[in-house]
């Protein structure tokens, strides 16, 4: 009687574990295919296997064997190696007769400088893709092996959230059709949040108008020194001239030239060192002004971007009531 229950025992617990295992889908790992032409067929062997040890522990696949794979090659597809089936074309074929559901083929490739390992869960059936999961790395080893668990993460969890929604009974009634939407569409979701997050660069700032402000000031400091002191020296001159013709008494004078003649002469030299003082003080106005502004210029942060203004002219005429002063820019 024991030993007749210790049979029933075993065949029960063995139909559980039959029944478990017809629910999961046959994955078969294929080697992977090296765009990039970098690494070594040792290493590409390595981590093809280290991807298939991760699918197998993971527990929700049937894996078939990487022997029986490749006596399918040599049988089936009549290639001297397996290792020489890398491409699609020769892949999904081999996946058809190992009489797996799905086939997970991974591309190496390299561009703009960075290494990137992509993962593609192709239903045989449809011989489409199911799931897709990108990963980059930089070549070595380790970053290879930490880009493989991200893509089984991606890949395992995506099985997952299938497996609940085919246990729902309404979901199976209401929605087929978009769970197989939803499969496609996926995949590309959650790699461009992660591209997004990866690649957006941090923010920088810069000083747009460092050179105009510094321009300004050099300029502001020019104008201060060499219009105050020259008009000043002007102004002066003048005024001493005014100075020297009112000491001198008409009488003393009236053998060279008419009264009214003095008088505008001497009202002459008056009126240039006053106009000379005027211009003294606006070239100190103007001085400051141009400082002023240099300083803030120089001091004003943005966010940087394409955009440039600079100096581009800066000039001074001198005229007959003073001078004129012109400034260009570049934008």
């Amino acid at each position: 009687m024991k030993k007749f229950l210790t049979i029933l025992l075993l065949l029960f617990s063995v139909n559980l574990f039959a029944d478990d295992d017809e629910d999961k889908l046959k994955l078969a790992v294929m080697e992977f295919e090296d765009l990039s032409k970098t690494f070594s067929p040792e290493m590409l062997s390595g981590a093809a296997e280290y991807l298939r040890s991760a699918f197998a522990n993971s527990n929700k696949f049937l894996l078939i064997a990487k022997e029986r794979q490749e006596k399918a090659m040599i049988a089936e597809m009549k290639k001297e190696s397996y290792k020489e089936c890398n491409d699609k074309n020769c892949q999904i074929p081999l996946g058809q007769a190992l009489s797996a559901d799905t086939i997970l083929r991974t591309t190496i490739n390299f561009f703009g400088g960075v290494y990137t390992i992509t993962s593609e869960f192709i239903d045989l059936a449809k011989e489409a893709t199911v799931i897709a999961a990108k990963e980059k790395f930089d070549g070595s080893e380790k970053s290879l092996m930490e880009a493989l668990d991200k893509i089984e993460e991606k890949i395992t969890g995506f099985a997952k959230q299938k497996d609940k929604s085919d246990n729902n009974e309404e979901n199976q009634q209401v929605k087929p059709v978009v769970a197989e939407e939803e499969a496609e569409v996926k995949p590309v979701e959650p790699q461009k949040s992660e591209t997004t997050a990866e690649s957006k660069p941090e923010v920088e700032t810069y000083r747009p108008y460092k050179i105009t402000g510094i321009s300004l000031i050099a300029a502001g400091a020019a104008v201060v020194v060499a219009g105050v002191a020259a008009f000043h020296v002007l102004s002066d001159k003048e005024y001493d001239k005014y100075k020297n013709m009112a000491k001198h008494s008409h009488a003393e004078s009236s053998s060279a030239e008419s009264a009214d003649e003095y008088i505008k002469k001497a009202d002459k030299y008056r009126k240039n060192s006053d106009t000379y003082r005027i211009l003294e003080i606006t070239s100190g106005a103007v001085g400051g002004a141009l400082l002023v502004s240099g300083v803030v210029l120089t001091l004003i942060k943005k966010e940087k971007t394409d955009e440039k203004v600079s100096l581009s002219n800066f000039s001074v005429l001198p005229s007959n009531d003073g001078f004129y002063a012109s400034l260009g820019f570049e934008f």
